[in-house]
C-alpha cells in the first residue's frame, strides 16, 4: 500500500548557489577514501556493487543505489562485483550551509535501486547531471536546479521511511512549517537566530510555533537549536583541527567565549579538554 499521508505537504523552498558534480571510475579494483567536512555529498553507484565502510557501519551498496551524506565525513568505498570488472561512482555535492536535510542516523542516507517513486526521480535526474558532465558548455544553473530536486526528494524519502536521527524528531520531519523553520537554520546557521525569526519563517505567530514546536519535540525551540549547535560542534571537534572561534562562529555563536560557556554548561568541560580526549 503506498503511504499517501504527506500528499498535500508543502516542501521548504530549498536553493542551491554551487554544485560540484564528478565521475569516479576505475578498472580492476576500486579503493577510495573520500572525506570533505565541509561538504554534504551524494553518490549514485552507476555500475558494479560496493561495500561502504564509515566509522560507525558498514553498507552493502547495490548497483543503482543512491547514498547522501550529511558531512562528507572519512568513508571508504570498496568494489566488492562487477559483471566486467570496471566500477564507476557519481558524485555530487553541496556546501552543508546549503544542505537542509540534516539529523540522519549516522549521517547517511540510503536509497535502494527499488524504493520508488524516489529512485526513479533520482535515476532520470542523474540523467541529466550526466549530460550536462559531458557538454563544452556547463551551466551551473542546470545542476543547481539538479541538486534542488535531488534535496526535495530525500527530504521526502526521509519523511515516509524514518531515516530522521533523534537530533531532527520525526515530528519535524513531518511537520512541514516546523521543517522550513529548521532548513532555514540549516541554510544560515550563523544567524542571530530568535523563536520570533524562526516562527517567521515558518509562517507562523511567534506563540503557535513555540507551542506547536515544544509539543513535537519535548523542548522549547531554542533549548533544541543550541543541543544542535553544541552536537555540530562536537563532530567538528572531533574531525577536523579547525580552531574553537571557527567553530563557534560555524555553529552560530557570536563569540568563542559565548561558545565555550554554553560547550562547558552542556558537557561538564571546556571544548579545548573535550577535543584532546579523542587525541
Amino acid at each position: 500500500m503506498i503511504d499517501r499521508s504527506f500528499t498535500n505537504v508543502t516542501l521548504p523552498d530549498v536553493r542551491v548557489a554551487e554544485v560540484a558534480t564528478s565521475l569516479i571510475v576505475r578498472e580492476g579494483d576500486f579503493d577510495e577514501t573520500i572525506e570533505a567536512l565541509e561538504r554534504t555529498m551524494m553518490f549514485t553507484a552507476i555500475k558494479g556493487d560496493y561495500r561502504l565502510e564509515t566509522v560507525e557501519r558498514t553498507f552493502e551498496v547495490l548497483e543503482g543505489t543512491a547514498v547522501g551524506f550529511q558531512i562528507g565525513r572519512k568513508h571508504r568505498w570498496i568494489g566488492t562485483r562487477s559483471a566486467d570488472n570496471s566500477f564507476c561512482l557519481f558524485l555530487g555535492s553541496i556546501s552543508r550551509r546549503a544542505a537542509v536535510l540534516q539529523g540522519l542516523a549516522d549521517d547517511v542516507i540510503i536509497v535502494p535501486p527499488d524504493a520508488e517513486p524516489t529512485a526513479s526521480i533520482l535515476r532520470n535526474i542523474l540523467a541529466i547531471l550526466l549530460i550536462e558532465l559531458d557538454r563544452e558548455d556547463q551551466d551551473n544553473m542546470i545542476r543547481r536546479r539538479c541538486a534542488e530536486i535531488i534535496q526535495g526528494e530525500l527530504i521526502r524519502f526521509a519523511r515516509t521511511t524514518g531515516v530522521a536521527s533523534d537530533a531532527m524528531a520525526a515530528g519535524i520531519a513531518h511537520d512541514a512549517k516546523l521543517l522550513r523553520a529548521w532548513s532555514a537554520y540549516f541554510a544560515d546557521p550563523r544567524r542571530r537566530w530568535t523563536v520570533a525569526a524562526l516562527a517567521k519563517e515558518a509562517g507562523l505567530s511567534r506563540t503557535a510555533f513555540a507551542t506547536r514546536f515544544t509539543k513535537l519535540m519535548g523542548v522549547p525551540p531554542l533549548t533544541a537549536l543550541t543541543d544542535l549547535r553544541l552536537e555540530q560542534a562536537v563532530a567538528m571537534l572531533r574531525e577536523s583541527n579547525a580552531p574553537l572561534i571557527e567553530i563557534a562562529f560555524t555553529v552560530g555563536y557570536a563569540s568563542e567565549a559565548a561558545f565555550v560557556r554554553a560547550f562547558r554548561r552542556k558537557y561538564g568541560i571546556p571544548p579545548g579538554q573535550f577535543r584532546h580526549s579523542f587525541a
